[in-house]
């Protein structure tokens, strides 16, 4: 009998490798595993699950004048920036599937960010609500746009009535 030929049987093979068959080093890991692991800085507690993208070159979240008129908003819904988690999407390559991992987001709101940056693969225009994966979407100009033209008001506020029921 050659020893080219030895059959274990399937307990005795288990016996052998008791703790792992086959070893996986970290770069075989997914894409989505290695994106869940990665930290994203944001500004607010998230205790209502909900996310704010914006899209500021020039500061670690967004300028002082645009966190006053972010807050009006917020507290016009009943919200404070303890509810939600702004994260400043500049220069970021993160998917939605990250963000919701981290955030668990039941709403996500996009100031000058557009859908498809996410790589959700839905597309949908400016103050449409939109839905993806039990998570409701908008998507808007940014905060200093809004703050400075009426129309663009009336529409943002005409979305968030609908998207917290208000």
């Amino acid at each position: 009998m050659s020893l080219n030929k030895i059959q274990l049987p399937p307990y005795l093979v288990a016996e052998f490798y008791k703790t792992h068959l086959v070893e996986l080093n970290s770069s075989t890991n997914s894409n989505t595993e290695s994106k869940k692991s990665e930290t994203l800085k944001s500004l607010g507690e998230n205790k209502k699950q909900i996310a704010i993208l914006v899209n500021y070159s020039d500061s670690v979240f967004l300028a002082d004048n645009q966190l006053n008129f972010l807050t009006q908003l917020l507290a016009a819904c009943k919200l404070n920036l303890g509810d939600v988690a702004i994260i400043n999407f500049h220069g970021l390559k993160m998917d939605f599937e990250t963000i919701y991992f981290q955030f668990k987001t039941k709403v996500v709101l996009l100031f000058d960010v557009a859908p498809a940056s996410l790589e959700i693969p839905i597309s949908f225009p400016q103050f449409q609500v939109q839905k993806y994966k039990e998570t409701s979407f908008l998507f808007m100009p940014s905060l200093q746009e809004i703050e400075s033209e009426k129309t663009l008001k009336i529409k943002t506020w005409n979305c968030l009535k609908i998207i917290f029921n208000l």
